[in-house]
């Protein structure tokens, strides 16, 4: 067995050829960056050869790729290009590429191209904004072909559960991290960003995540302290790792336009909102800081709601930087001119959006077509409005979704099947981020 060191220390579906194709041909990836076949003298060859094909390949277009696409090639490629390979591997194995130039380069001349070798990431990258997947601690410790897609596919990282108060600070003063900076270390070993999620979601309606020691706070000074203390320990704790912070999560009713009267809102009034996005300014100047909302992603009275309530909260100084549309679309996401619309709102107000929880469950076996257009509207929405940032999936493969408990195993929500294949709903994701139809 052979190996080769590469210049990066980040696998990506650039190093392991064809993303998440390209596994299948055998090669794996080590933790410092090194990347192993189980034929020697291949992974050579086809290292210096997989440089020259996608070069010759995309940048001459014989494959009718879009300009968008060719520019984010050429972007990509031409520092790739100036990684410190020999050039005598390049001499060497010239011939062979040359024939190999051919044969790559030969069809796919009129259709959208799915064995391209950018992933999602360098994709998102190539476009101005990031791509991350909700990720749990279990996933990451044992399942290597978790390890491996999550690593390639994704630039930025959302702790799904561990950053939460009932997870970090279950009694007052005690703090659990492991589980959280299990998921830092790992989002720093693979260079992703990290979504602080979330400090505070006071509503109940289908999690609690506010511990009884707040919820039995014995008044409204203590409830405050209680509060305070607990944004105070998570941010100074991440704050060198974590870009961004959903400071509050689900301020409204779930299923109305007000203001949710939870305990700790009935107790401290809105006031408590504009407390914590002061203090997570104060702590960490640098970090965005988000509003993060579900079942506000179109026109109606929730949206009107939460405009409502975001001018209220910043004219009382709260330093809100974004809004987070969660887009858990269970009954079917909305018209790209529906989301377009409500984006446009709060690029008005000044704010940047983000997608922060996107998943899209089949309502019925075999949608998965209809599934990949969903997809592929989300992601063109985002991508018309210059102000939203980042598309983030809840989870990327049906084997740990969420919503297998809550819609059973037969709503496959995800980009990738339980094998991890990548389903028609990857590949609309990936036309999206290049910009075909």
């Amino acid at each position: 067995m052979s190996m080769i060191p590469l210049c990066s220390t980040v696998p990506t579906s650039r190093q392991i050829p064809g993303g998440a194709w390209g596994r299948s041909w055998g090669w794996t990836a080590r933790e410092d960056g090194a990347l192993f076949s189980a034929w020697p003298g291949v992974d050579l060859t086809i290292a210096v050869l997989d440089s020259l094909i996608q070069w010759s390949c995309l940048c001459e277009n014989p494959t009718g790729k879009s300009p968008q696409e060719m520019k984010i090639v050429t972007k990509l490629f031409s520092s790739r290009l100036q990684q410190k390979m020999c050039s005598t591997y390049v001499v060497t194995f010239f011939t062979l590429g040359t024939v190999l130039l051919f044969t790559a380069c030969s069809d796919g001349h009129d259709d959208y191209d799915t064995r391209s070798p950018l992933s999602l990431r360098e994709l998102a990258d190539g476009r101005g904004i990031l791509i991350g997947s909700a990720v749990g601690t279990s996933s990451i410790a044992h399942d290597m072909q978790y390890i491996d897609t999550l690593a390639a596919e994704f630039s930025s990282i959302t702790p799904e559960n561990a950053m939460k108060w009932s997870a970090t600070e279950p009694e007052h003063g005690s703090y659990t991290w492991e589980n959280a900076d299990s998921i830092v270390a790992f989002a720093t070993a693979y260079n992703q960003a990290i979504r602080g999620h979330t400090l505070v979601w006071p509503n109940e309606f289908a999690y609690k995540d506010t511990p009884d020691y707040v919820s039995n706070a014995p008044d409204a000074e203590t409830m405050q302290r209680y509060i305070d203390d607990h944004i105070e320990a998570v941010v100074n704790r991440y704050m060198d790792v974590v870009d961004r912070w959903d400071v509050v999560n689900e301020p409204l009713e779930t299923l109305g336009s007000e203001l949710d009267q939870n305990v700790i809102t009935a107790t401290l009034g809105e006031g408590w909102i504009v407390r914590a996005f002061q203090q997570v300014r104060r702590l960490d100047p640098s970090a965005k800081l988000y509003l993060n909302e579900s079942l506000a992603e179109r026109p109606g009275e929730k949206h009107q709601g939460l405009l409502t309530l975001v001018r209220r909260l910043i004219s009382a100084g709260a330093p809100i930087d974004g809004i987070g549309l969660q887009s858990h679309f269970l009954f079917g996401p909305p018209s790209i001119d529906q989301m377009v619309e409500v984006m446009r709102d709060w690029e008005t107000l000044g704010l940047d959006v983000a997608i922060t929880e996107l998943d899209i469950p089949e309502r019925q076996p075999g949608e998965e077509e209809a599934q990949a257009t969903s997809y592929g509207n989300v992601v063109a929405a985002c991508l018309s409005v210059e102000t939203c940032r980042e598309i983030t999936f809840w989870g990327f493969t049906d084997k740990y979704s969420w919503l297998n408990s809550f819609l059973g195993p037969e709503s496959r929500p995800l980009l990738f099947d339980q094998n991890y294949n990548p389903k028609p709903a990857y590949f609309a994701v990936h036309a999206a981020l290049v910009g075909q139809e």
